[in-house]
């Protein structure tokens, strides 16, 4: 009885291998060109103006370089899942654009026991 298992476990290998081999047949015969994917408003990082995500799970850099009076974009792609810093790090190397400083604030407190303004 336990040959009669390995054969069987032996045929059913071999029918799914053949349905393996099958199914990339047919799917690597018509590959599908990646579409752009809509990021909408919850992407808050400034990375995101010069950078697009396609639905094959990448980053696409859409960085214009004019190159002999001719705008191309840069086309560098890395895989995107949810953190920004190889992106950053290709803007910074690659086209030298960084992060614009943000104004800082300025407060000021008075201390009432001694009369005094503090700015900070």
């Amino acid at each position: 009885m336990p040959d009669n298992l390995k054969k069987r476990k032996n045929n059913n290998t071999v029918l799914s291998q053949r349905t393996k081999k099958n199914s990339t047949l047919l799917s690597d015969s018509s590959p599908e060109e990646p579409q752009w994917v809509d990021i909408g408003n919850n992407k808050t990082s400034w990375i995101w103006k010069y950078f697009g995500v396609k639905t094959d799970g990448r980053a696409y850099c859409k960085y214009i370089l004019n190159e002999n009076e001719i705008e191309a974009e840069c086309g560098w792609s890395c895989v995107y899942n949810s953190q920004t810093s190889s992106m950053n790090h290709h803007l910074g190397n690659v086209h030298k654009e960084y992060e614009k400083e943000k104004p800082v604030r300025k407060f000021i407190f008075f201390n009432l026991k001694l009369n005094k303004y503090y700015k900070y």
